[in-house]
């Protein structure tokens, strides 16, 4: 398969699973024929790991306590990716071992979204070092691609109940599959990553 077809694969599986999952009921089952594939998925890993060390080539320190949201600064931001690359190598790990999720998490369909959840970590991670971060980002994930890359497909799609609560209701859990996971986490990076690099470029725009 040449490099253009690969991509062009990858943007269609990835296109059917962000419809698959925004459309999703908060207790739906998981497709019987998975969107993204195991390749798919170890691919789209590596490109989070590539666009985050594209990231790291710019300006970070120096523009670390410039504010990129009204309340988030640029070294938040990125603590921000490192807290859910973290937590999503957690519940997939978690996950592959059946174990149940103490802690539902609301998601961003719901009203509430993850807010609360989101500010309580950022509170942890303002206390650590930014070089500490920026490794934890791409520790965590590179973690979680080696997991995908070892395992078989029937455990990346087999159907278990995730910590996300769409509804806000914790007691009305995503059901899905690691696959959903992986992707999630991918999606939740280009996501940010794509507007962190826009973000820069308007600050080194004016500089110039």
């Amino acid at each position: 398969m040449t490099e253009r077809a690969l991509l062009n694969r990858l943007g269609r599986e990835l296109d059917a699973l962000s419809t698959q999952l925004s459309a999703r009921a908060p207790r739906a089952a998981p497709p019987a024929t998975p969107p993204v594939s195991p390749l798919a998925l170890q691919a789209l890993l590596d490109e989070s790991l590539a666009l985050f060390a594209a990231l790291r080539r710019r300006s970070l320190r120096r523009h670390a306590r410039r504010f990129v949201t009204a309340r988030w600064t640029l070294a938040d931001m990125v603590g921000h990716l490192a807290t859910w690359a973290a937590e999503f190598r957690r519940q997939a790990e978690q996950a592959l071992r059946d174990e149940p999720f103490a802690e539902a998490i609301p998601f961003a369909l719901s009203v509430i979204g993850p807010n609360a959840w989101n500010e309580a970590r950022a509170a942890e991670q303002q206390r650590r070092p930014l070089a500490t971060v920026l490794a934890e980002f791409e520790r965590e994930t590179a973690a979680l691609r080696d997991l995908v890359a070892a395992l078989p497909a029937e455990s990346l799609y087999a159907p278990r109940e995730l910590p996300l609560a769409p509804s806000g209701d914790p007691d009305e859990r995503l059901r899905g599959n690691l696959a959903l996971i992986v992707a999630g986490k991918c999606d939740h990076d280009r996501y940010h990553l794509a507007r962190l690099s826009a973000w820069l470029d308007r600050i080194e725009e004016d500089e110039a």
